[in-house]
This record gives structure tokens, sequence and C-alpha cells, in this order.
């Protein structure tokens, strides 16, 4: 209908598609981008393989690689990789979002009818937003939380990531980790990987994926010690504490550091096993395999890590790259992508660094300065922690096919009836492929913990 002010990017292995009763104004258009269907958007940028349809609206808005608009209104939104709304009665405003799911009617505000429209948001990657939500901003939700009810305070708990955060009679509540067990944030590390429909041979943006990393672990590091000092200070007769604008429960401060730790300790021991594992392959010493644990970067603040919207990134070197845009030492955008490039390849050594010093200060000791008895000692507290979460999860999973999962099932009233409905459609717990996947995982858990150790004992 109108396509006034923009550029179209495509190519031939990922056409780019703009279709019936588009208004568009201001705009950039990245390849493989599908909009179609009535869509009206002004300032807008589209990210590589983003599909946008059924009369959405969109002003002064970013999104970026494999997000989903559809009948929705936003306005003035930062969208990660992987922001996802559909429903008629959403409307996402003036925050940033990232690997986000909006339920229907999800709702921010950002006006406070004083200096204007000048509150802003934070959903940190992996967050949801229950049907009918409502977010008082400024706030900051954690990265993989759930958002459900009507949220009049300002939400600040950054260190609180897999949460749930709903309401109570006009109150905010947190229950800190419960995503943790959640099938849901399972369903979620395997799928997003798995739909990533970008064909153009240069893919822009730079995902990556993991759930857990230095970025996440890191905040439950801290959100532990922070959770049992919360514990040790709150009096017992107090059923609950105020903490960034929520409420928490006592009793759930010492559980959420619990559950932290389990996560903590399935990462940051799991990670160390994986690189002893594969040196054990060669039947090497102990003390060759010492020596391929040993972590020399001279990086300084391990501990500081970004989420740019999908790029996990040492804080370091974002500063450096800033400081050298400032400097003039990057000059162009040509040098400013390959020095983004250079810190996405870095990933993985940076990782190691982060975990190196992580794990010294949490266990008391360097992965190369373990003997076999210790390294015995951590694997079988990693066999219990990942154990645990894996329970749980398999715990969460099951409910899913408990007898309320079956009200919606069956024409008649006939108990049978209805459960033969619902094992055609939902299939049964044995047979779920993420099920299936999470025993096979609890089977793994097992074979990898024997494994280590009748190797260990080998060498003791």
């Amino acid at each position: 209908m109108k396509l006034e002010n923009g550029t179209i990017l495509s190519c031939p292995e990922h056409p780019s598609y703009v279709g019936v009763s588009v208004v568009a104004e201001n705009f950039i258009v990245s390849e493989g981008a599908h909009i179609d269907a009535g869509v009206t958007m002004e300032n807008v940028f589209v990210g590589q393989a983003t599909q946008l349809g059924n009369q959405f609206s969109a002003e002064n808005a970013l999104f970026f690689a494999n997000c989903e608009g559809f009948n929705s209104e936003v306005n003035s939104i930062f969208a990660g990789p992987y922001s996802v709304t559909h429903h008629k009665s959403t409307l996402l405003i003036a925050s940033l979002f990232s690997f986000y799911n909006a339920g229907s009617g999800s709702n921010q505000s950002n006006h406070m009818y004083k200096l204007g429209p000048v509150h802003q948001g934070i959903f940190e990657r992996g967050c949801k937003t229950g049907s009918f939500s409502y977010v008082l901003l400024e706030s900051h939700v954690p990265a993989f939380s759930t958002v459900i009810g009507k949220h009049l305070t300002n939400i600040d708990a950054p260190l609180l990531p897999f949460s749930y955060i709903t309401e109570e009679k006009g109150d905010s509540r947190l229950m800190p980790a419960i995503n943790l067990f959640s099938i849901g944030t399972v369903r979620d590390e395997a799928k997003w990987p798995a739909r990533d429909r970008r064909k153009a041979n240069q893919k822009r943006d730079f995902i990556i994926f993991d759930v857990f990393s230095p970025y996440s672990v890191e905040k439950m590091r801290q959100g532990k010690a922070m959770l049992l000092k919360l514990y040790e200070e709150t009096p017992r007769e107090k059923s609950s504490i105020i903490y960034g604008g929520v409420q928490i429960s006592r009793l759930l401060l010492r559980k959420g550091a619990k559950y932290y730790g389990f996560a903590i300790d399935r990462y940051l021991i799991g990670k160390i096993i994986n690189k002893i594992e594969k040196a054990m392959e060669t039947k090497a010493s102990w003390k060759t395999i010492s020596e391929q644990l040993v972590c020399n970067s001279a990086s300084e603040d391990i501990n500081e890590w970004l989420d740019l919207s999908g790029l996990l990134a040492l804080k370091e070197r974002i500063e450096k790259l800033m400081q050298d845009v400032k400097d003039d030492k990057t000059q162009t955008i040509e040098e400013f992508l390959e020095q983004i490039k250079i810190i996405y390849e870095s990933f993985a050594s940076d990782e190691w660094t982060y975990i190196y010093r992580a794990f010294a200060e949490d266990y008391g000791f360097m992965p190369d300065k373990m003997t076999p008895e210790d390294f015995m000692i951590l694997v079988k507290r990693w066999e219990k922690a990942a154990n645990s979460l894996n329970a749980l999860i398999l715990d969460d999973a099951s409910k899913e096919f408990g007898d309320f999962s079956h009200i919606g099932f069956g024409l008649g009233f006939g108990e049978n009836e209805r459960r033969a409905d619902f094992k055609a459609v939902r299939g049964e717990l044995q047979t779920n492929a993420v099920v299936q996947k999470l025993r096979a995982e609890k089977e793994e858990i097992q074979r990898r913990a024997e494994g280590v150790m009748q190797t260990l004992e080998s060498m003791v």
C-alpha cells in the first residue's frame, strides 16, 4: 500500500517478502524477512528471518533475527532475537526484550503523566509474560523469568534469574530459581537453535544460545549469596521480606539458594568433567590431564558479562571496543563488525577463563591443582546436583499429563472417553519426546559419573 524511504535487503538464498497492504515509512528490512497482511510500521528495523503480519503495528522499534510480530502493537522497543508477540490485546512499550514470549494482553506503561513517557524496562533474555500481565516501568525483570499478574510496583531483581513473579492481592511476589526445573525452560533451550530460519550466507546477528553460561551462572552465584545473607538477617517471625520491589517468602530464601547451588555445581563441575573426559580418552596421566586445565588469561573483570541481545560477551571486551571507537582506533563499520565477530569467536575461551576463576572461588582450589581424590568428591557433587535438577524437571513434566490436563478433552462426560481423547492428541508421559530426552540424560549422568570414577580409581 505504501513503502516510503526504506531499504529492503534480500538474497537468492533467502529472499525477503513484502506483501499485501503493508504500510511502511523509514524502514530497513533484512534478508529473509516476511512482512504481510496489513502491517503498519514507522521507523523500524526488521532483522533476518523475522516475520510480521496480521495487522501488526510497530513504531520506533528494532526487531532482530527470528522475531515474530502478529496482531499486536509495539512502540519504542528493542526486540532482541526470538522475541515473539502474537495476540491482538498485547502492547509492548519502551523496553528491551530478548528470547521473549508475550502472553495475550501483556502490557507495560512508561508514562506517569509528569515529565512524559520517559520510563523504560529491561526484560532479560528468556523472559515470558502471562496473559493480561502488566509491568510498571521502570522495571528490570531477571533472565529466564515468568511474570504473571498485574504489578504496580517497580521490579528490580536482576540477580534472581529463573524466577516466577506473581501477584497476590495487589502485592508482587517472587519465587527465586523455580524456573530452573520448569519443563518450559528445557524446551526453550532446545527449540531456539532448531528454529533459526536464517538462510542467508551472512548471518548478521551473532547469537549464543546457551541458557547456562557465565552470564546466567554469575547472576546465580551472586543471587545465591544474597539470598543466604537475607535469610540470616531476616528475623524468624517475619514470613517474607521486600527485595527489589517484590516480596519473597523467608522460607524460599534458603530454598532458592539451594536450587541455584544445584545449577552452579552442574555447570561449573560439568564443564571441568567435559575437559577431563576428553583428556582421559588419550590415556594420559593425571599430571598431563591437569596441565590441560591451566588458564593463563590476563582478563581481570572475568565475572562481569553482558548480553547484547543474543551475543554473550565479557564486559571488558565491550568496553575496550567502545573506547577504540571513541579513540578512532576503530573507524569504519567493517572494522567494527570485525571486532564484534572476534568477541563472538572469543566466547569459548572467555567462558573457560570464567569457569577456571569461579571454580577456584567456589571450591577452594584451581582446577589444575586438584588431586584425583578432590575430583572424585566433585564428581559425586555434580552427579547429585544434575540428578536433583533432572528429577525436579521430570516431576514438572509429569504434571502436564496429570488428571487436570484431561479436563479439556472428550466430547462426552465419560472418563474413559476423556482419557482416550487426551492420549490420541497428547500421547503419554512415557512416550513424550522431551520426557524421553530427560530420562536419557539421567542415564547419561550416571554413565558419565561411573566412567570417570572408574578411570580415576585406576590413577589413585
